[in-house]
């Protein structure tokens, strides 16, 4: 049985996905694990693969949510996003990584929070 934590992890993604497809981005996979790491959501959208963090929060006792996406997680991510691009034949695409947060319900799309 899910935890209170997944479950309402799971409910920041599915309005993290709703908010992005009203947006034109096209839903390819929720989350796509490796053993290198994991990615909440992965978009298609103008022929770029866009691979999304979703952090979900009730209040800032930690900091904006944003700030909890540490250079580890992005390196995961790394990890996963290349073993979903091998896997599905898109090495010749254009990718970024995008972070959608929510806080208090209220949405924010951050886009290209990782370099390379």
């Amino acid at each position: 049985m899910p935890t209170k934590n997944r479950k309402f992890g799971d409910f920041g993604e599915n309005l993290a996905a709703n908010f992005l497809q009203k947006k034109g981005f096209f839903l390819l996979e929720k989350n796509f694990l490796t053993r290198g790491g994991e990615i909440d959501l992965i978009f298609e959208k103008d022929k770029k693969i866009i691979f999304v963090e979703v952090k979900t929060r009730k209040n800032e006792n930690f900091g904006h949510p944003l700030e909890n996406i540490s250079p580890a997680k992005i390196e995961k991510m790394k990890i996963a996003a290349f073993a979903f691009l091998e896997k599905n034949n898109f090495q010749n695409r254009d990718f970024r990584f995008d972070a959608i947060t929510i806080l208090r319900g209220k949405i924010e799309h951050f886009e290209n929070i990782a370099d390379f």
